[in-house]
């Protein structure tokens, strides 16, 4: 079985979300969804609009129907993340 590489912009809810703290929680909590997904270390922030960043993550997931839901659904139950998109994604 392969695996793919998704690269999501997670939103700040405001100008003062401390995206670092977002992300650090994102990568502790990430083995509550699936053991094989990855984060990759770095991460970009890029500005929006209002002041409000976004943090550019990508992450390594095994190649199976499901496993991109069950990630999405995990995200959009971190604090400090208004909204996420998938902005690029690959077979690896």
């Amino acid at each position: 079985m392969g695996e793919i590489m998704c690269q999501y912009d997670l939103k700040g809810e405001s100008p003062e979300t401390d995206l670092d703290k977002v992300v650090a929680e994102v990568r502790s909590r990430l083995s509550e969804v699936d053991e094989r997904i990855k984060m990759q270390n770095e991460f970009q922030t890029k500005p929006l609009f209002f002041g409000i960043k976004a943090a550019v993550c990508q992450f390594i997931l095994p190649e199976e129907d499901g496993i991109q839901d069950k990630l999405e659904n995990f995200l959009e139950g971190i604090e400090g993340i208004s909204e996420f998109e998938l902005s690029f994604t690959t077979r690896l």
